[in-house]
């Protein structure tokens, strides 16, 4: 049983955050019941390098929002 079905189980959410990137995000957002993911840190950093609106579109791209 994953984590998340447990957590579901007893009436608990589950959020995900901390070192999540486009490298890793869709494998993290694949996992069902995760309710929300934190990507602010790794958004900024890369908006740093491309620009902030390619990078919103990178990660809704990723999360299929787009």
């Amino acid at each position: 049983m994953l984590a998340t079905q447990k957590a579901q189980e007893i009436g608990l959410g589950v959020n995900a955050g901390h070192d999540l990137n486009l490298q890793n995000l869709e494998k993290l957002c694949s996992i069902s019941g995760i309710l929300e993911v934190s990507i602010g840190h790794a958004l900024i950093a890369d908006a740093l390098e491309v620009g902030l609106f390619a990078a919103v579109q990178d990660y809704l791209k990723i999360l299929s929002l787009n």
